[in-house]
């Protein structure tokens, strides 16, 4: 991938730590809408930066009704942490992957599984249901969905 998707995923990647670290403060993210805001947009970054079958793998692994990992206090702040410090080595020194892309999706994935825990009945089902549909547009359509400001200028 060239430098032009660099450029996009970095200005995206700002977007995503800058609006998640707002909801954090404010103790979210806690609805279903600003959570599968938060996952289909790191979706599109990774891609971005990873191509190949990452959209895939990663909404595949998301929906999965799975305890996450222990010793985190706040998954969310977890996240955000993880989520900037990738965004500190894509954006100066363009590492696409290794152990900081590594530990934000584990970090991303974690926040996915917990908080899918947290869901029963009706919200849990549409929760699901958005993940599924989102999972099946192919990488090509998944690109083309709005989810950052940019998108809508491309």
């Amino acid at each position: 991938m060239g430098d032009y998707n660099m450029d996009i995923a970095i200005a995206d990647l700002d977007e995503l730590t800058d609006v998640l670290g707002r909801q954090v403060q404010r103790g979210g993210p806690s609805d279903n809408k600003s959570v599968l805001w938060v996952l289909k947009g790191w979706d599109k970054v990774a891609t971005m930066v990873l191509g190949g079958n990452y959209h895939r793998r990663s909404v595949g692994t998301w929906i999965m009704d799975r305890d996450p990992a222990n010793g985190v206090s706040n998954r969310a702040r977890d996240m955000l942490r993880s989520l900037e410090d990738y965004h500190d080595m894509l954006e100066k020194h363009h590492i696409r992957g290794g152990d900081y892309f590594d530990r934000a999706d584990k970090a991303v994935m974690n926040f996915a599984w917990g908080y899918r825990k947290g869901l029963k009945g009706k919200k849990e089902n549409e929760y699901v249901h958005e993940l599924q549909a989102w999972l099946n547009l192919s990488e090509d359509k998944m690109m083309q969905e709005e989810v950052f400001n940019m998108d809508r200028s491309l």
